[in-house]
């Protein structure tokens, strides 16, 4: 009996010495940026024991900060597009993955092309990937476990599996048309798609020998029957509270207990801090400015030499953006929607993400916008909002009427999008590039 009530004795003590540690951890954790509070220690646990965010649930090791917004699988007797949904484009990579992943590992030098080989082959056998921006190819790169050095971009990816043996890579910024030899076997792509079944798809270039409707849209417009299907309307509000300024200002390692703001004459709230400025307004914006570029902590942990790849400003930018707006997104997902880079300035912006369609925020359009100088950060701007599905659906215009009725003199880019109305709601439209 004594020996059961000392075995009892020293659980109990195990117990209380653990959580008296965990105490302590969390008390370490909340003084760092100052005054201790019930807020801190509860932000501070929140930061220990919160899952590291994640831009998009499914895939987030291959697809990382972006995901592409269009797929086809090329068939002998015709093409299975995707054009609507991330589910089915995860559905799809979930299939052809492996496959995937190894030819870009495993691929060779980048050899120039021209673009009437590159129609050619989304007319053979192979799969067919399209993102919404330019991707630094070292950075795409780097989500597929491998590293290239090439100064090049990348918005559409073509896997051919047209050949009897392995894969061709061939890769398009949008202008210029790129191949490379891999070591992937053709057949096993093949047999990862056979479930997917030719619908019809096909593309502006091709519509234009037909009907000269289409001859002013993106040749590379994906088309296809059910683009006028109805798609769910979406609430959308601001979703910055206090509890998100709290955990933005620690993120920032900024004392959110410490600094009075003012009142700017826009109506913004103005806190001034020796590391930088943040400024939050009462929709859901928040712009902190480092214009000294004395480096932020989130952002320096994470970054790398890489040769200016941009591979840590994105990766750095993608885990920030997901701890902050991605945090109350609701029913959207956020992906980078924007890529550019000037000298040694490079600005990344991600947008929400409804349907598989990017969203048009209010006030910027966009969800987070991060420029770097020198591989610093020197200003972020995040846009808070989250979106709900509704009962309700709208309709959109068929792509061949949609090409005939916005003007001529803009180029049009058939990829629809959500755009939110003053009353917060957002529906689905056609977007003019």
């Amino acid at each position: 009996m004594n020996r059961k009530w000392i075995e009892a004795g020293k659980t109990v003590l195990i117990i209380v010495l653990s959580l008296s540690a965990v105490l302590l951890l969390l008390l370490v954790v909340a003084s760092q940026n100052g005054t201790v509070t019930t807020q801190g220690v509860i932000s501070a646990a929140k930061r220990l024991f919160h899952n590291e965010s994640t831009v998009g649930e499914k895939n987030f090791e291959v697809f990382r900060a972006a995901m592409p917004v269009q797929a086809a699988v090329m068939h002998e007797n015709g093409r299975c597009g995707i054009v609507y949904g991330f589910d089915r484009i995860d559905e799809l990579f979930d299939a052809v993955g492996s496959t995937v992943k190894e030819a870009f590992g495993s691929a060779q030098q980048a050899e120039p092309i021209g673009e009437e080989a590159w129609r050619e082959a989304l007319t053979r056998r192979g799969v067919y990937f399209a993102y919404d921006t330019s991707i630094p190819l070292p950075v795409l790169a780097s989500w597929f476990s491998t590293s290239r050095d090439e100064d090049l971009s990348v918005a559409r990816l073509i896997f051919s599996c047209d050949t009897e043996e392995n894969v061709i890579l061939l890769f398009s910024d949008g202008v210029d048309y790129y191949a490379c030899e891999t070591s992937a076997r053709s057949e096993t792509l093949r047999e990862q798609v056979a479930f997917c079944r030719p619908n019809g798809a096909g593309f502006a270039f091709e519509a234009a020998k037909e009907a000269e409707v289409y001859e002013n849209v993106d040749p590379y417009s994906m088309i296809l029957d059910g683009m006028n299907a109805a798609l769910p309307k979406y609430s959308s509000s601001p979703a910055f509270d206090r509890e998100a300024r709290v955990d933005l200002m620690e993120l920032l390692k900024l004392n959110p207990y410490a600094e009075n703001p003012y009142e700017d004459k826009d109506g913004w709230m103005v806190y001034l801090f020796s590391s930088g400025t943040l400024r939050i307004n009462g929709n859901g914006r928040a712009v902190f400015e480092d214009p000294d570029g004395q480096g932020i902590d989130y952002f320096t942990e994470r970054m790398y030499e890489d040769g200016g790849s941009g591979v840590s400003a994105v990766e750095s930018s993608r885990a920030f953006a997901a701890d902050t707006v991605g945090r109350n997104r609701g029913d959207s997902r956020i992906y980078m929607s924007e890529y550019s880079k000037s000298g040694d300035t490079v600005t990344i912006k991600y947008s929400y993400y409804l349907e598989g369609l990017r969203a048009i925020a209010p006030q910027g359009g966009f969800a987070a916008q991060f420029t770097f100088v020198g591989g610093v950060p020197v200003r972020i701007e995040l846009n808070y909002r989250s979106y709900r599905m509704l009962e309700e659906a709208g309709d959109i215009l068929a792509p061949h009427y949609a090409a005939a009725v916005y003007p001529k003199s803009r180029r049009l880019l058939l990829a629809a999008g959500y755009v939110e109305s003053k009353k917060g709601i957002a529906e689905a439209d056609w977007i003019i590039s």
